[in-house]
């Protein structure tokens, strides 16, 4: 087999490789603080090099008959680290979703459960040759009868882990949600047709693709974005409102507080608070405009730059966040979830005080928060 034959059957693998050699460099570079998710999705890339560089080295190997020994536990190795990139994602997943690391370890063997079953397999085909795969003399590599039972396990656990995360899907939010769907679409028919069409590699590079997607929407975006709710931060929102004053446009300001979070996070822990916060982030999300920006402007504070020339426009937004609050309060006996609301219209942009008016707002959300726990008394 020539050089140029064997380029053609492993270029995609090759160029997928250097996207990720370049995805462990940037993510390993970032001038952000090192987190836990950071630390999952390298490991994620790190399996995602090892397997794509294994099925490249096959591919080389392929039909080079001094080589058969080596090709022949390449492919016992590749067979088992198939599972790998899913496993680690599913985790890192996991971690985003739910924020917690003790949890994800519980979950842990339920993870690492495709992991047993495939070395489980490729040890069954040592003693029984040809069942999974087979070398023949020339080194020329063959799909055995039960190849495919090396990619069941994988596709469970994607299936078993999917419902999980769906039955919590309002934990889910921002971009995270576009990310999920693109890695239960892109890979796995790009495994599909692996499976389908032997000789192409589109399982790995498919893979790879989604990995640049979700370093682009979720790691590369960690400067600008709140790691817990995935919301814009303060500097953000800063930066916006020096844009809209310089613009001259018209524009609210909606600053919220939620009320007595405190007593959340001290009787049902600090993972229920995360859970309320990204909930209220939702909602935040849900009841306003996709023009319109949310921010966690700290703590259990957001605030909404709402794009509008219309002067009552917080007054319908924050009677839309009050009606669902009390829907879904209606069905909780545990806690109750509220806010007080700061805002202000502004209709010269120009002629306002920035300090000023943020000083306002917050002055007006503390009245409001007052007026609401006398009501609520």
């Amino acid at each position: 087999m020539n050089s140029v034959t064997i380029f053609v059957r492993i270029d995609l693998l090759l160029y997928s490789l250097i996207i990720q050699l370049i995805l462990l460099y940037l993510s390993k570079n970032q001038k952000t603080e090192e987190d836990y998710s950071s630390r999952l999705f390298r490991q994620v890339l790190l399996s995602l090099i090892l397997i794509t560089a294994l099925s490249t080295i096959s591919w080389i190997f392929d039909g080079l008959t001094e080589f058969r020994i080596i090709s022949y536990w390449i492919q016992f190795f590749s067979i088992i680290c198939t599972t790998l990139p899913v496993i680690v994602w599913m985790r890192y997943i996991d971690f985003n979703i739910f924020h917690d690391e003790k949890g994800l370890r519980r979950r842990g063997y339920i993870y690492i459960t495709p992991l047993f079953i495939n070395t489980f397999i490729v040890l069954i085909n040592l003693y029984r040759p040809g069942l999974i795969y087979s070398m023949s003399e020339s080194n020329v590599y063959s799909r055995g009868p039960y190849f495919v039972t090396a990619y069941i396990s994988i596709y469970i656990l994607i299936f078993a882990a999917y419902m999980y995360f769906f039955l919590h899907k309002d934990l889910i939010v921002g971009r995270l949600t576009q990310v999920i769907i693109l890695f239960l679409v892109i890979p796995v028919i790009g495994s599909f047709m692996q499976i389908l069409f032997y000789g192409i590699a589109l399982q790995w590079p498919s893979t790879t693709l989604v990995l640049l997607l979700t370093y682009l929407a979720l790691e590369q975006s960690k400067t600008s974005r709140d790691s817990l709710t995935d919301l814009y931060t303060r500097s953000q929102f800063e930066q916006r409102l020096y844009f809209k004053i310089k613009r001259n446009d018209p524009f609210s300001l909606i600053l919220i507080d939620m009320n007595d979070f405190k007593y959340i996070n001290d009787n049902f822990g600090h993972n229920e608070g995360d859970k309320v916060l990204k909930l209220v982030t939702s909602i935040l999300i849900s009841d306003t405009n996709p023009e319109d920006l949310v921010c966690r402007y700290g703590g259990d504070e957001f605030i909404l730059l709402i794009e509008s020339d219309q002067e009552n426009v917080c007054s319908k937004i924050i009677d839309r966040l009050d009606s669902t609050l009390s829907d879904l309060n209606s069905k909780n006996d545990d806690y109750r979830i509220s806010m007080s609301y700061g805002y202000k219209f502004i209709k010269d942009p120009l002629s306002c005080n920035k300090t000023m008016v943020l000083k306002e707002i917050d002055e007006n959300m503390y009245k409001d928060k007052k007026l609401r726990k006398a009501a609520f008394l």
